[in-house]
């Protein structure tokens, strides 16, 4: 999948001003993604949308400062616990 950019950019001319138009570069991607066989394991785009809205909701407010930050500082501090100082 991460050929599709890389095509677009090299098709549009990187930024040159006479590359493709907006609606060109929407039907390629249409195209290429039509292409990509769907019956490989994994989430469908709709199944890691709803993961990632779900994601995002349950990320406490930045109103409420102590659950917010709570919320990014614990993981880590249990990552640092159970695999070190060296975790990448």
């Amino acid at each position: 999948m991460p050929v599709v950019p890389v095509a677009l950019l090299l098709v549009t001319g990187a930024g040159d001003g006479e590359g493709l138009s907006r609606a060109e570069v929407e039907e390629i991607v249409k195209a290429a993604l039509a292409d990509i066989p769907r019956s490989q394991p994994g989430l469908t785009s709709a199944e890691a949308g709803q993961i990632a809205r779900g994601v995002v909701a349950s990320i406490p407010p930045r109103s409420a400062p102590t659950e917010y930050t709570t919320f990014f500082v614990q993981p880590a501090i249990s990552r640092y616990e159970t695999q070190g100082l060296g975790a990448d």
